[in-house]
């Protein structure tokens, strides 16, 4: 029989005995459904970005599309993301291009701007341009050794351990490049006010051009956001040379379609005499009916004769060759070429004119058909040189202010009378083409975004912080223009 003692001795061996659980207890949570097709990775890496709390500064999270980030090589000891798997460890950029603070502000468009403003905006950046530029040469001797024969001191130096005592010669540079853009600019809408071409005013550009382009050369500069504004300054004269070049085409094209006209007229009459065939003919021959044969006719054999039409019916029958167009085509080609304009005559069309042909040219035609072909080739070598170190992808990485302003833009290529240089949040476009002349105030003020973005981090103060010193009359100020109905 079991005593008491037994008993006491079998529950120290138990141990202490925890208390009973209560006789309602809560209800069971559901069952979870078995896991998907899928391997047990997936599935945990899946539960574990569920139960992560939602990045609050994370670009996806934005009002705006999302822009991919760019690419950054994969941190050391992080396994491959499988095929499908969405990796924990996005980088993300640090200035991202879908951010609010990046989207420009739409500003409403301008009326049609009177010829006043444009005189008043050439006389504001002739004043800036000259400001800068004197600023920046007094800058510049100033950061020279005490026993160089160039130093000179400034009358007013910055307080030491300021920006402007730091950053002397990088500013001076800074200075330099708005200098240009400023001149640029403002020879632009004197352009406008008068509606020519000043080529007096641009050919005193060339020199200075070369001037502030060698001083960022001799600099060495190495730091590839610093070496975007050598692009620039390609850039800038690329777009001033298209200028030069689509005016000169516009301009002497008349007078040489004219004398053109009147040489041929002179080989006709003397062909005509001589009983040869008609010089206007062969400079601008009949249109070509014939056309390539179609797929059908050529799967089988080669065909005697190209002309007619192929046939684009889904029967796949074989079209009849034809020795002579159609009647009924004849007039409508005949239509169409009479209805051509000469600025749509192709270069290829001109190839037979006849070399017994002789007319009497000037000399001054000679010399800007020499300057133009001249100043073409030199705009597609300043293009190269500026591609090599402005673009895009360089825009975005070390200018990503002015980056989405161009990418975030509803203002179209014709549209760069619209934007205030000075402004720092409203609309900009990416420059297009030299080639159309156009273009250069959109150079312009994309470089002065860039100037201000690239400044502010050293503190860079622009026009307001020049070296004093030139005795200029300042112009009067600006009258703002009228504005019509916000865009959309």
């Amino acid at each position: 029989m079991r005593t008491a003692r037994t008993k006491l001795g079998e529950q120290e061996i138990l141990g202490p005995i925890t208390p009973l659980l209560p006789h309602e207890l809560p209800p069971s949570p559901p069952v979870s459904p078995p896991p998907t097709t899928g391997s047990k990775r997936k599935h945990d890496s899946h539960d574990d970005a569920h139960n992560k709390k939602p990045r609050i500064s994370d670009p996806s999270t934005s009002r705006l599309p999302p822009v991919p980030p760019f690419p950054h090589p994969p941190r050391p000891g992080h396994e491959p993301s499988e095929d499908g798997e969405v990796r924990e460890d996005l980088p993300a950029f640090h200035t991202s291009l879908a951010a609010a603070s990046n989207v420009p502000v739409r500003r409403p468009r301008r009326c049609p701007l009177p010829v006043e403003h444009f005189q008043e905006l050439y006389h504001r950046y002739m004043y800036h341009g000259r400001l800068l530029k004197h600023s920046s040469q007094k800058r510049l001797d100033s950061t020279f050794q005490p026993s160089h024969p160039s130093y000179k001191p400034l009358a007013d130096p910055p307080a030491p351990g300021t920006s402007y005592h730091k950053y002397g010669h990088l500013f001076s540079r800074l200075e330099r490049v708005e200098s240009l853009l400023c001149f640029a600019y403002a020879f632009w809408a004197k352009d406008i006010a008068k509606n020519e071409w000043d080529q007096e005013s641009w050919e005193s550009m060339d020199n200075f051009i070369s001037y502030v382009k060698e001083e960022w050369q001799l600099s060495k500069v190495t730091d590839e956001r610093e070496r975007t504004f050598i692009g620039l300054i390609y850039m800038t004269q690329a777009f001033i040379d298209g200028r030069a070049v689509s005016y000169f085409a516009k301009h002497n094209y008349s007078a040489a379609e004219s004398a053109m006209q009147v040489a041929l007229g002179q080989l006709d009459l003397e062909n005509a005499r001589n009983g040869r065939g008609s010089a206007t003919q062969a400079v601008h021959p009949p249109p070509v009916t014939s056309m390539l044969p179609s797929p059908a006719s050529s799967a089988g054999s080669t065909p005697t004769s190209v002309q007619g039409t192929p046939n684009a019916s889904a029967s796949g029958s074989t079209p009849v060759p034809s020795s002579a167009p159609a009647p009924s085509q004849a007039p409508a080609l005949e239509s169409s070429s009479k209805k051509k304009k000469p600025e749509l005559v192709h270069f290829y069309e001109w190839k037979n004119v006849p070399d017994a042909m002789n007319t009497l040219v000037k000399t001054q035609s000679v010399a800007q058909l020499r300057n133009q072909s001249r100043s073409l080739k030199m705009v597609g070598y300043y293009m190269q040189e500026a591609q090599r170190y402005l673009t895009l992808p360089a825009m975005a990485r070390h200018f990503p202010r002015t980056f989405a302003r161009m990418m975030y833009s509803s203002l179209a290529p014709t549209d760069e009378k619209e934007p205030d240089v000075e402004d720092e949040e409203g609309e900009l476009f990416w420059p297009g083409n030299p080639a159309t002349g156009d273009g250069l105030a959109w150079v312009c003020a994309m470089g002065k975004a860039m100037v201000k973005e690239f400044g502010k981090a050293y503190g860079y103060k622009g026009i307001d912080g020049i070296v004093a010193g030139l005795n200029v009359p300042p112009p009067p100020p600006i009258r703002p223009p009228k504005s019509s109905v916000p865009r959309r």
